[in-house]
């Protein structure tokens, strides 16, 4: 059936089951010769209807004829169409051409759980869904039952998508896009991505999937709709991905992610950046290899991601870090007093204090102490910034013997990452002589080097026989081969090493106190502790010792 109306304003409304009257198929013919506000209105069955709408030059159905609109909907129900959803999706088409600025589509599913798929497009559509939970599908390859490989190229006019009563789903393909794009989303609207003004607008949804092209895209994402889940593959590809109110300028806050947003890097080198750096107030959140959480939002899920930053805002934020990715992780503190509870890491992890006075406290159950460092198994850069600031180095519920060392900018050993191959360990600065670290031993026997120190360091041994040495030189890596040579006695050796007659290899007592700078505080716990100082290859005298 070829439907033309007269020119001016027209309206045509299709309602109900077409295809038992024998009509297969509508063509509407919105051609005119002085363009008008013309509207086709599709209303569906109560039934599993399936509907394509797309966009073309011409009627594949009128060659002679350029239409503006043809349309055939639904499939009616299995007693009448003893066939799958699937099979009827070629079977229906709306296919729009060659329409003025005027004219638009409208669409209403009714019930059932509707298929309304949208390869292309040349004239404004609006998509209402029904009691039904109803699926659109967006890109030149959507179908019944998939979406995936197509673009968005063909989709020339806006498009607006409202859920119903139904949980519906809007499905978005941009993966078979081999350049890279640049769109925005927020939680009403998608922008960018070769898509035309007005991009594609949508309400009242339980799922939103996006997925991104094979180039390296960029995606900003400023708000979610609290009702639904928001879920974007970035896919192949070098990708960025911003979150935040005014995203990618990262000077924005998380309060607009009312629901929640899940994250895919895909294969490449991708980055993902979160800031909530314009938050005055302060906020709470948890970090996990996961996802982020709290900082006033429905939560942030992430996976596949090489680089991760987080930043704060400028009030007194509190974040814990459960543990991270396997890739390189950056935390920035903002300008008010926030504390960060460190307890695992998987990769490489840096967090920065900014001006004001932050806490740093690492160990697996902090900020209650009891913990171990033994998962901290990448390097852990810690940057106390400008402000006074304090950090808890928490080992003390480890009951093994465990060899430390503390420098003036490292702690390595107590079971973490190899500090030496940078590969773990913790490095730290910006720790100033007025400004505090604390590290607190476990109940082994354990054996610590002090070669340095730059900020007020406290050393807690707590239980077992304790050796602590300190000098710039100081290895007690030889200890044991000397302890055999004093038959296991520390206070054998002790007095053997004071009276210079022990000579064994590995076990030198030399060095000097010169990067001894912060002062160095060491409480012995139960046990038989030894505590070495040495300066004696510094020919200039010690005055603070």
């Amino acid at each position: 059936m070829l439907l033309i109306p007269n020119g001016g304003a027209d309206a045509v409304d299709l309602i109900g089951d077409l295809r038992s009257t024998g009509i297969l198929t509508i063509n509407v013919s919105l051609i005119e010769a002085i363009d008008a506000a013309d509207a086709v209105t599709v209303t569906l069955l109560d039934s599993h209807d399936t509907l394509t709408v797309s966009g073309a030059d011409a009627s594949p159905l009128v060659s002679n004829i350029r239409t503006s609109t043809d349309l055939t909907i639904t499939v009616p129900d299995g007693l009448t169409v003893p066939t799958g959803r699937a099979e009827w999706a070629g079977k229906y088409t709306a296919v729009v051409s060659a329409t003025d600025s005027l004219d638009s589509i409208n669409i209403n599913t009714l019930g059932g759980a509707d298929d309304i798929l949208v390869p292309s497009l040349v004239s404004v559509a609006r998509i209402e869904g029904g009691d039904g939970a109803d699926r659109v599908a967006v890109g030149s390859h959507a179908s019944v039952t998939s979406n995936t490989g197509g673009t968005l190229e063909a989709i020339g006019a806006m498009l607006t998508v409202v859920g119903g009563l139904g949980a519906d789903s809007l499905s978005i393909d941009d993966s078979g896009e081999t350049s890279g794009q640049v769109g925005t989303l927020t939680g009403t609207l998608l922008t960018g991505f070769g898509l035309p003004d007005g991009g594609i607008a949508y309400s009242g949804l339980a799922t939103l999937d996006l997925f991104l092209g094979q180039g390296g895209d960029s995606l900003s994402v400023l708000s979610t709709a609290g009702s639904t889940t928001t879920r974007v593959d970035a896919g192949p590809g070098a990708d960025t991905v911003h979150v935040s109110s005014d995203a990618p300028t990262g000077l924005g806050d998380l309060h607009a992610l009312a629901g929640a947003l899940s994250l895919v890097g895909g294969s490449g080198a991708d980055a993902l950046y979160v800031s909530d750096a314009g938050d005055g107030v302060g906020d709470s959140g948890t970090l996990s290899a996961a996802a982020l959480t709290g900082f006033g939002t429905a939560g942030i899920v992430y996976e596949t991601f090489e680089v991760l930053e987080v930043n704060l805002g400028t009030g007194a934020d509190a974040i814990t870090v459960e543990s991270t990715h396997s890739g390189t992780t950056l935390i920035v503190g903002g300008d008010g007093a926030d504390t960060f509870d460190i307890r695992t890491i998987d990769g490489r992890t840096e967090v920065r204090g900014a001006v004001g006075d932050d806490t740093f406290r690492i160990g697996s159950v902090m900020p209650t102490p009891g913990g171990l460092l033994d998962e901290i198994d990448a390097l852990l850069v810690i940057d106390g910034g400008p402000g006074i600031d304090d950090a808890i180095i928490d080992d003390s519920g480890d009951v093994d013997d465990s060899p430390g060392t503390l420098t003036q900018t490292t702690l390595f050993g107590l079971d973490m990452g190899s500090g030496v191959s940078q590969t773990g360990g913790i490095s730290y600065y910006g720790f100033g002589a007025n400004e505090k670290i604390t590290i607190l031993l476990g109940s082994g026997s354990d054996r610590f080097n002090v070669r340095g120190t730059t900020a007020s360091t406290r050393l807690e041994t707590r239980d077992g026989d304790d050796v602590v040495y300190v000098s710039d030189s100081a290895d007690l890596s030889g200890l044991p081969t000397a302890l055999a040579a004093a038959d296991g006695d520390l206070a054998v050796l002790n007095d053997l090493v004071l009276h210079g007659t022990v000579t064994v290899d590995g076990l030198t007592f030399h060095g000097s106190l010169d990067l001894i700078v912060g002062a160095l505080d060491v409480e012995t716990g139960s046990g038989s502790n030894t505590l070495g100082v040495s300066a004696k290859a510094d020919p200039d005298p010690d005055t603070n010792v």
